[in-house]
């Protein structure tokens, strides 16, 4: 290159250097910047975890030692077989209740000492409850021809589990004869089982409580 002849040539020429390592000093620059905007590290990552929902709580109340056939035309003080039980057949664990139904009349009995007593609202069918399984709540409710009985077990019952029977047999009270005419000679025993969720609730006694608010059961 030819050296400049006066220093108008050679300041033109300081000048365009300076504007040269401006550019390159800029270009440094963006390039920095633009490396500054990719170096960094990304990740993800997710779990996904399936949920089943119990469409209901299922219970049935069995009775492996009933026949129909041994109830009929039955004496004072004839026993027969009946072992009510609350099962587990749904996909949670339960609380158990059971309320038993006896049927009730104003009849005369003969009592310990033999002698021929009134009885007023007396229960028909007498049975022995099994208090290692279950504990009675309260009195019985008397109404409509009937004592309910509400019994509670004393443990929840795992999914497809069974409480303890409730009692083994019944036994038709020391009925003095000729007294039942008619329709009244046909009575019945309601087992009725209800099952109520574990979850929410540490006893038979809370959850019945709550059962009894929300379904208007007495």
């Amino acid at each position: 290159m030819t050296a400049p002849k006066t220093k108008k040539q050679l300041a033109q020429r300081r000048s365009m250097g300076n504007r040269v390592k401006a550019l390159i000093i800029g270009g440094c620059t963006a390039a920095l910047m633009v490396g500054g905007s990719l170096a960094f590290f990304t990740d993800m990552d997710q779990v996904q975890n399936d949920f089943t929902i119990a469409d209901s709580l299922k219970i049935q109340v069995v009775e492996p030692n009933w026949n129909p056939q041994n109830a009929q035309g039955l004496a004072p003080l004839a026993t027969v077989a009946k072992d009510p039980a609350v099962k587990n057949v749904s996909g949670v664990p339960a609380w158990m209740v059971a309320q038993v139904k006896v049927p009730v009349a104003t009849v005369m009995v003969v009592n310990d000492q033999g002698a021929r007593v009134e009885k007023t609202n007396a229960e028909l069918f007498t049975y022995t409850l099994n208090t290692d399984g279950w504990t009675e709540l309260g009195q019985p409710d008397v109404d409509g021809g009937f004592a309910t009985h509400t019994y509670l077990a004393k443990n929840s019952v795992a999914v497809g589990g069974s409480t303890p029977n409730l009692f083994d047999q019944v036994q038709l009270i020391n009925l003095v004869e000729g007294q039942l005419k008619g329709d009244a000679l046909n009575q019945q025993i309601d087992v009725v089982g209800y099952g109520i969720q574990t979850e929410g609730f540490d006893s038979a006694s809370a959850a019945w409580t709550a059962y009894q608010k929300q379904n208007a059961v007495a």
